[in-house]
């Protein structure tokens, strides 16, 4: 029991650090810019077409990492 809380303590510190990561990228940019149908960025005003496909390439690979650690908390807090 001690091993899971151990364990769901770390998988919350790194949804932390995924959630700051995503953040900084999100804020290293204008807001004013081209959005998609749901409002998310496309590209800022400040920047070029590569740089906003890897930016955003960068959040999608976070977010999937975000799913995949919440996933696993999930299954470690339904344990208790």
């Amino acid at each position: 029991m001690e091993k899971n809380e151990k364990n769901i303590a770390e998988i919350k510190k790194e949804i932390a650090a995924i959630d700051e990561e995503i953040k900084k990228l999100n804020n290293s940019v204008k807001i004013v810019g081209e959005l998609d149908q749901d409002g998310n960025l496309i590209i800022g005003e400040d920047e070029a077409l590569p740089e906003a496909v890897e930016r955003q390439g960068k959040i999608n690979r976070l977010l999937s990492n975000k799913r995949e650690l919440e996933k696993s908390l999930f299954r470690l807090s339904d344990s208790f």
